[in-house]
């Protein structure tokens, strides 16, 4: 309607089962062991209550009354098998997925449909990096026919090509929120993903980690750094801090 972003007045219970009943099937669980196919069939009488009671737990920890239940402060790690040359027996050539909670999963998701996508017009053109219409292919077929013309012209053409490796886990949290402000990303928004995930080394709210393997749950440790990969606003997250560098 043109005002101000309100937490109350955007996350609604239409929201909520938008993104519940779009959400993918037969995903592993994360803590709490709840599938979206479980809450789905609870029918909408369970549905409401569970999103007021979800609602109600977040706006309390937004106005600092309490802390955020347990399962979303607690995040398993699966170790997904890569393609060779990777040594499947090394956990370096792995790559990780974070399994999170399914109503943590579900909110995350209505802050992308109410906020994160209303700010992805105000990206940069060239920026392709996790824009609509635009793959890996796209700067791949671009570069082909700069290169074709260039072979044709006989002239010369240099190519800078950068590698960014393991980007989500790597950018600093702090930093990247400040990057999500200057798009206009809602200040409760911005502060939930450092209320949920931490936002510096030494943080009490950061998320706790347990790698899933074959002999069961690993030791926890505490994740402060970077984006979880899984999580379903690392993209967008990521998209708004690169365009913030490139101002």
């Amino acid at each position: 309607d043109g005002g101000d972003w309100a937490l109350e007045k955007e996350l609604t219970f239409k929201v909520f089962r938008q993104c519940l009943y779009g959400m993918g099937r037969s995903k592993a669980v994360g803590s709490g062991g709840v599938s979206a196919e479980l809450l789905i069939a609870a029918g909408r009488d369970f549905q409401l209550r569970f999103f007021v009671a979800m609602m109600s737990d977040v706006t309390r920890a937004l106005r600092g009354q309490e802390s955020l239940s347990s399962d979303w402060k607690r995040v398993l790690y699966t170790m997904l098998v890569k393609p060779p040359p990777n040594d499947p027996a090394l956990l370096s050539e792995r790559r990780e997925i974070a399994l999170m909670a399914i109503d943590l999963k579900v909110f995350l998701q209505m802050l992308r449909q109410t906020a994160y996508a209303r700010v992805a017009g105000r990206l940069c053109d060239a920026q392709m990096g996790w824009g609509a219409g635009f793959g890996t292919g796209d700067p791949c077929l671009t570069l082909q026919v700069a290169v074709q013309q260039t072979r044709r012209l006989r002239g010369r053409l240099w190519v800078l090509y950068l590698d960014l490796p393991t980007f989500f886990p790597k950018v600093q949290r702090q930093s990247a929120t400040v990057g999500e402000l200057l798009h206009g990303l809602p200040v409760d928004v911005a502060e939930m993903a450092l209320l949920i995930y931490g936002g510096y080394r030494g943080d009490p709210r950061t998320v706790e980690c347990f790698i899933d393997t074959a002999a069961g749950l690993g030791r926890p440790f505490r994740n402060w750094m970077g984006w979880l990969m899984g999580c379903v606003l690392s993209p967008d997250k990521s998209k708004l801090f690169l365009n913030s560098v490139a101002w």
